[in-house]
């Protein structure tokens, strides 16, 4: 009895060392196997959950979470993007994959049913799967949001895709970096192709140029879908926009209540080369730091609209004038102040019939400087209302019914302009301490037209070949005059 006892166990003890054994050459063979198809590495691959404007949320109701994934310029071939929901502590995940995948420069929406959760998740992560020759290369999580919104899901989408296997932990890799890519480092520029994108529900909204310190360069002309849907929007600061020779809008349909490009607030934005269509405003900015350069405009009500805009460069702008109101305004006094304008050409004669219409130039707003200016067929080629201390220098305002047009405006500088074949040259109304040196004023109608007695001065100006070279209401306005050449043609009287 004790041997076959022996025996029994003896019989147990082998058979465990076969399994073991057998588990051993298993595992030999299956290695290197798995190896070859799948590796852990560091590539790059931006994508963003965009949590602006509805993409992301969670239906409380129906238990489902949508999640749009945002992917920049890159050329590698994904496999799939995983997706991470976190509930207390554990991820639990899912993926898009096949069509779902965005190509790069492109956003797409999927949903999830978390029926099975019952809450919304803590955090969502995303992390890249890139085929690599044959063999699956897994990437760092290159985003996180952990403040999921609230969400309607429309019934009528695709059903919502169920979650696969928990995963302890944050799942996907290590966590995505700091904001921005550490020292030396120049992200590529975002390559944008749509003035508009989708919303999850299917319906269109604006374009939305949100990664702050980022480039985005158009790649073709575009045209925005919904004609009062504004076509750009920023919504960061520090973004370059380079339209790189295209154009937006430019299909000759009025855009009426729209905006090209639009800026609520945000500094150090660069806006460049390219043409803008019929927008109620072409680009409306507010914010401190704008550059505005090689633009051009055609504008139904501004052309280009600055709000609260300070210590900002606008040069080598073309703006043409196909409706009435303002090519360029530049206003809110209280704030607006220290800005550059050089080369801008105004022209209120872009077809329809609205020639010597509107204001080239409007300006409620200190400290600004304008020079290399042409303003040509307006109603007011440049309008000065309730603010001073502007300079103008270098500049052709011809053929307008107002040259310059001034309304309780005080403190202004003229330098070696051309102020010609206008109505009104210059026009002071209830404006003071405005200050003309060597300006040429003639052949308009009126060279300066004084309705009242505000006293503003002239050195070393040429006005000559008017129809008034200076044209005071009733004769008694006092206007001092130094040093200048004027003809005869006049009814105002003078003082030392």
């Amino acid at each position: 009895m004790e041997k076959r006892g022996i025996s029994a166990t003896i019989a147990v003890i082998l058979m465990i060392l076969i399994v073991v054994a057998g588990i051993g050459i298993l595992w030999g063979v299956l290695l290197p196997l798995i190896r070859d198809n799948t590796s852990f590495g560091g590539y790059e691959v931006d994508l963003v959950i965009d949590t602006e404007g509805g993409y992301t949320y969670y239906d409380e109701d129906k238990k489902v979470a949508c999640v749009q994934v945002r992917r920049g310029n890159d050329e590698l071939n994904l496999s799939r993007i995983d997706v991470f929901f976190g509930f207390n502590g554990t991820s639990h995940i899912s993926n898009f994959s096949g069509v779902e995948i965005p190509a790069p420069n492109q956003a797409k929406t999927k949903c999830f049913n978390l029926v099975d959760y019952g809450v919304a998740p803590e955090s969502i992560r995303v992390s890249p799967v890139i085929w690599d020759g044959n063999k699956e290369v897994v990437g760092e999580v290159s985003s996180e949001s952990n403040n999921v919104r609230d969400g309607t899901y429309p019934g009528d989408q695709t059903p919502a895709a169920n979650l696969d296997k928990p995963r302890k932990g944050g799942g996907g890799g290590p966590s995505p970096p700091s904001e921005g890519c550490g020292d030396n480092c120049v992200l590529d520029p975002i390559l944008v192709t749509a003035c508009d994108e989708p919303n999850p529900d299917g319906s269109i909204k604006t374009y939305r140029l949100a990664e702050a310190g980022r480039e985005y360069i158009l790649q073709n002309d575009v045209e925005q879908t919904i004609n009062h849907l504004n076509c750009f929007e920023f919504m960061a600061e520090g973004i370059t926009f380079d339209l790189n020779g295209n154009g937006i809008g430019l299909d000759g349909i009025d855009y009426l209540g729209a905006t090209g490009i639009n800026s609520n607030g945000y500094d150090d934005l660069v806006i460049r080369n390219g043409t803008i269509g019929l927008f109620t405003f072409g680009i409306s900015v507010r914010g401190n730091n704008i550059t505005i350069e090689e633009i051009n405009v055609s504008s139904i009500t501004i052309g280009i609209n600055l709000l609260d805009v300070s210590n900002s460069s606008i040069r080598d702008v073309i703006i043409t004038k196909v409706h009435a109101d303002y090519s360029l305004r530049v206003s809110d006094p209280s704030t607006s102040a220290n800005n550059v304008f050089t080369n801008i050409k105004i022209n209120g004669s872009g077809g329809g019939g609205f020639a010597n219409t509107g204001t080239g130039i409007f300006l409620s707003s200190s400290g600004n400087s304008f020079n290399n200016l042409t303003i040509t067929n307006l109603q007011y080629g440049i309008n000065l209302r309730w603010d001073g201390d502007n300079e103008f220098r270098d500049s052709n305002i011809i053929n307008n019914e107002n040259g310059i047009y001034f309304h309780n405006a005080d403190s202004n500088r003229f330098y070696n302009n051309n102020i010609s074949n206008n109505d009104n040259g210059v026009h002071l109304l209830n404006s003071y301490d405005n200050r003309f040196y060597n300006n040429n004023i003639s052949n308009n109608d009126r060279g300066v037209y004084y309705p009242d007695l505000g006293v503003n001065t002239f050195y070393s100006n040429t006005i000559l070949n008017n129809g008034w070279d200076l044209y005071c209401d009733g004769g008694g306005t006092i206007l001092p005059l130094e040093d200048f050449v004027y003809g005869s043609n006049h009814n105002c009287l003078f003082t030392d």
